[in-house]
């Protein structure tokens, strides 16, 4: 057998091992933000189609997922693999073509960049949460429309809707900046009855000192409690009703989110634990600990928003809240409800898909592209297993095949052109 067959065969069966093997170890890709443990009752639902593009759609995911020092980790390790792969081959084979490598480094980047804008971009299944019993919602309290400056310009309010459905939610804020057209678009098609679909909500994405906040509810007829600055002002809703809102990350909410915010306004009754952007991520993986202890003490939630915006399909986290008889409120009502709980400071339950541990950062932070790669395998289901022996298999049964032919053409031909 030649040494590339033989090589690409052991590469085949080391994958085979690795894939199965994983299963030992399997999470279930779900877990309490906070404790970082499973959660009984919850669970992710994989459409076949996602099922069936596993390897494509836990990779795209995988990207989606990660923090900023966690991209430049992942990039500069490819770009360590490809240096030494090339410095082993030259030692094989010169001299150097400039070109040529040059090439290959320009086909790597463009493949990165693509897989990039792939995950961004490029419409695909979603892995979406279910949640035991009837009672539970599950929310989202932050997300854009293409009303936001900053969003897609084809991410409507119903696209926004469609993308919280297929993700599992039952409700979401539509927290647009210096807007309400976005949210005053999405109250039309809510159902009558919030159990028949996904409700989206009203909200702003407010200021307060160096942060960001989320005001809950508030509608364009609100316009009176926020300035030229976007900062809340004190005074009551046109319903009167005193608003509430959430801490957002990334922001100095070491500094800023004091028990003065809790009892004046914005009148914070909840801290954003999970955000889909590198840089919420990455202060979460930093400041994580100091976010717990900061809600505790001033006896506020923890929650978490997706922060979507038109880009990516994959949500990050969700909070359930425990909601008898939600099923049957009107939008209006459900708001209320959810705004009651919080005040009430009911248990709101954040919980996320499963991280990689290079959050943690040094060495683990070095070995992103590693962990990552153990812990997508580590989260197949058993479906999901088969689909990547499937890919793996496939194609790698074809070019070996291919291969043994080549050189069993190779040899018939030296046979022929032999002397006797």
């Amino acid at each position: 057998m030649e040494p590339r067959r033989r090589v690409r065969g052991w590469l085949l069966v080391a994958a085979t091992a690795a894939i199965l093997g994983t299963a030992l170890g399997r999470d279930s890709g779900i877990r309490d933000a906070a404790t970082g443990e499973a959660v009984p009752g919850v669970s992710l639902i994989l459409p076949a189609g996602y099922v069936a593009l596993s390897p494509l759609s836990r990779a795209l995911d995988a990207l989606s997922l990660l923090s900023t020092s966690q991209h430049i980790a992942l990039v500069a390790s490819v770009a360590l693999c490809f240096v030494l792969w090339r410095a082993a081959t030259a030692r094989r084979h010169r001299p150097v073509r400039v070109v040529r490598e040059l090439g290959l480094a320009g086909t790597v980047l463009g493949a990165m960049a693509a897989s990039y804008g792939a995950a961004a971009a490029l419409p695909r299944p979603m892995a979406a949460l279910q949640a035991a019993g009837d009672d539970v919602v599950r929310i989202d309290f932050h997300s854009h429309t293409s009303a936001s400056h900053d969003a897609r310009a084809a991410f409507t309010a119903e696209r926004n809707r469609a993308w919280h459905r297929a993700s599992g939610f039952d409700v979401a804020y539509v927290s647009d900046h210096r807007t309400y057209d976005g949210a005053a678009s999405a109250a039309l098609s809510n159902p009558q009855r919030s159990g028949d679909g996904v409700t989206l909500l009203s909200s702003l994405e407010a200021r307060y000192r160096g942060i960001y906040t989320i005001v809950l509810r508030l509608t364009a007829a609100d316009r009176h409690l926020v300035d030229d600055k976007q900062h809340l002002m004190p005074g009551v809703t046109r319903s009167g009703r005193e608003p509430v809102s959430i801490a957002v990350i990334p922001g100095l909410l070491d500094r800023d989110v004091q028990r003065e915010a809790v009892v004046a306004p914005p009148r914070l009754r909840a801290i954003e634990f999970v955000n889909g952007s590198p840089q919420a991520l990455e202060q979460r993986a930093r400041e994580g600990a100091m976010l717990r202890a900061r809600a505790e003490s001033l006896g506020i939630a923890l929650v978490t928003g997706t922060n979507a915006h038109g880009w990516g399909y994959v949500a990050p986290g969700w909070t359930l809240l425990n909601l008898p008889g939600w099923r049957a409120l009107s939008s209006d009502s459900l708001g209320a409800a959810i705004e009651s709980a919080l005040r009430r400071g009911d248990r709101f339950l954040a919980v996320e898909r499963s991280r990689f541990h290079g959050e943690d950062g040094g060495i683990r932070l070095a070995l992103t592209a590693g962990d990552v790669l153990f812990g997508t395998l580590t989260h197949l289901s058993t479906a999901e297993r088969a689909a990547w022996l499937l890919w793996l298999w496939g194609p790698g049964a074809v070019g070996l095949l291919a291969s043994r032919r080549g050189a069993r053409q190779r040899r018939d031909a030296a046979a022929t052109v032999s002397p006797g």
